[in-house]
Order: structure tokens, then C-alpha cells, then sequence
């Protein structure tokens, strides 16, 4: 049998990469573009999160490597989808319910998500101070990264 080969565009010079979330009463738009991402957790367990587009997350998606090779796999970086460039992308374009009580959102660059594990996120439903959380994990993802960190920013919602 002979697997199909997909033909995607690479971008190899740094372009720029977005995440942003759209709340109304009846739902939750989500929108992003490259290797920032969106994360969803409801009652301390982790619920959805918006598919970087990578070419590592592509070769997950077809079993080519698994969930624990992503963040350290040679094309984390290349990616497929991005601002800018050469080529227009489309982003990505989610429609999720309405953010209930109890439910927590993450949206977050790569040098965020790529050094911080999602149990270290889970304690954002249950703290009182999710700006003094999350400057936490910022602070420990650029210890973690050092000198080869990439930008690390990172927004939180959660709705008591």
C-alpha cells in the first residue's frame, strides 16, 4: 500500500504567530495562526486545546512520532501556517461553548507551552491569583529555556 504524501509549504525564515479567543455568551471563537496555542481546562482537567501548526504537530497527527517527541523534534519550529511571509495562510478557525464556571483558558506563545507541563497549569482553577500563577511559570519556562528560549507570553481567563 503506498501512503499519500501531503505537499505543505514550509516557511524557514522567522515569520510571526498568533493565538486569540472571542468571547460571547453563546460561545467561544478561537483563531490562531503558526505555534502559539489555546488550552481549555474544566474542573483541574485538561479539556482542548488548538493544534499548533508545525510541521512536528503534522507528524504526530499521522503517527509519524509521538506526543512526548513534539517539543524536542528537530521541525517544532518549521512551520506551515504564520503571519507574514511569502505566502498568505489562512488561520485556524475553532468554535467552542461558552466558557463555563469552573473552566479555565490558556493562550500562550511556544516559549510558553514548550516548558511548562499541564499539570503545572491545572492549579489555574483552583488559585485565587492566576496573574501571580502564571507570572510563576513564565519566570520558571525562561530558567528552563535559558539561552535558547524562545518568547515567552501567556494570558489566562477563568470564569468562578
Amino acid at each position: 500500500m503506498q501512503s499519500e504524501v501531503t505537499k505543505i509549504d514550509c516557511e524557514l525564515s522567522p515569520h510571526s504567530t498568533f493565538v486569540l479567543a472571542w468571547l460571547t455568551e453563546a460561545s467561544t471563537i478561537v483563531s490562531h495562526a503558526g505555534d502559539s496555542r489555546f488550552f481549555l481546562f474544566d474542573s483541574n482537567n485538561y479539556r482542548w486545546q488548538a493544534k499548533d501548526h508545525s510541521m512536528a504537530q503534522l507528524l504526530l497527527d499521522q503517527g509519524e512520532i509521538t506526543q512526548d517527541e513534539v517539543n524536542n523534534h528537530p521541525d517544532q519550529t518549521r512551520l506551515y501556517k504564520s503571519l507574514g511571509g511569502n505566502h498568505a495562510s489562512k488561520p485556524s478557525f475553532s468554535k467552542l461553548p461558552a466558557i463555563q464556571p469552573n473552566q479555565a483558558m490558556i493562550l500562550c506563545s511556544d516559549g510558553f507551552w514548550s516548558q511548562v507541563e499541564f499539570h503545572e497549569l491545572l492549579p489555574a482553577l483552583s488559585k485565587n491569583n492566576l496573574h501571580q500563577l502564571l507570572h510563576s511559570l513564565v519566570m520558571n519556562a525562561a530558567k528552563s529555556g535559558g539561552n535558547a528560549s524562545d518568547n515567552i507570553s501567556v494570558q489566562g481567563i477563568v470564569r468562578i
